[in-house]
């Protein structure tokens, strides 16, 4: 049981280069069905890690991992196909290096450091999976949102990544000034 998780969570990661293809493809329903199954997969690893204690520091590594290789493949190919605007995907990708990368500096300067996830980082993933979602539901069966206008989804993706990225800048800067360097 302890393995469970980590293997739905796996799963997700693998999920993501046939979400891809399907969007290459132009299958939007076949996506749209892998991106709401990954998506409750999500929900799903977590309850079974945390309902059976068995969460592993593999699994916290992986799950967000596969969030954001999902999301950002959705994007990133929703945006090739010019049904996402290009600025908006590099807000959400820059933040996410962004993030990384001061993840890994401040364990390099630090050590290992535990950052936890910010509240308004738990709603910029609700919004961009909102945003991916509603996007391939329109996409998938236009017939149920005709003409849907998501200009104010994009406006709160990228206030939400904005505000994300600025909070985890003042989190491991107040990380890195209150600890000693390497």
């Amino acid at each position: 049981m302890i393995y469970l998780p980590n293997l739905i969570t796996l799963l997700r990661i693998v999920s993501v280069p046939f979400i891809v293809i399907l969007l290459f493809n132009h299958n939007y329903a076949m996506t749209l069905l892998l991106f709401v199954l990954a998506g409750f997969s999500d929900g799903l690893d977590g309850y079974i890690a945390k309902r059976f204690q068995c969460v592993t520091k593999l699994g916290t590594m992986l799950d967000p991992i596969a969030d954001k290789c999902l999301l950002i493949a959705s994007f990133v190919m929703l945006t090739y196909q010019e049904y996402l605007p290009f600025w908006l995907t590099v807000i959400v990708v820059f933040r996410d290096i962004l993030i990384i990368g001061g993840v890994v500096l401040v364990n390099v300067l630090l050590g290992s450091v535990e950052l936890k996830p910010l509240i308004i980082s738990k709603i910029n993933t609700a919004m961009q999976i909102l945003l991916i979602f509603v996007s391939l539901l329109g996409l998938a069966h236009p017939q149920i949102i005709p003409n849907f206008d998501t200009s104010f989804l994009y406006i709160l993706v990228a206030g939400t990544s904005i505000l994300s990225g600025l909070a985890y800048i003042w989190q491991g800067s107040r990380l890195a000034m209150r600890g000693e360097f390497k």
